[in-house]
């Protein structure tokens, strides 16, 4: 919150107008009108972010599985399970 209000203050100065003088409702409104635009600009670039993180993700997972199964590894929970029961038969 510090943060912001720093940010505010500093913006504000250049145009001579402290900011305990910006107390009216229609300058309130601007203010919270343009912060409103800026977040949602930066929660769009997060999304679009995110997005390509879990696309790169996703693209590694993939490539990792692949090179498992050509190892003769495979990293599946279905595999991982049937090689348990496997082992288990063997004991009794």
């Amino acid at each position: 919150m510090q943060n912001w209000r720093s940010k505010l203050d500093t913006q504000v100065k250049p145009f001579g107008i402290p900011v305990s003088l910006k107390s009216t409702s229609q300058c309130r409104h601007k203010e919270l009108s343009e912060l409103k635009k800026t977040l949602n600009v930066e929660v769009e670039q997060l999304r679009t972010e995110f997005q390509e993180l879990k696309s790169t993700l996703q693209k590694q997972q993939e490539e990792v599985t692949t090179g498992l199964k050509k190892l003769g590894i495979n990293d599946t929970p279905e595999a991982t399970e049937t090689e348990a029961s496997k082992a288990g038969d063997g004991d009794v």
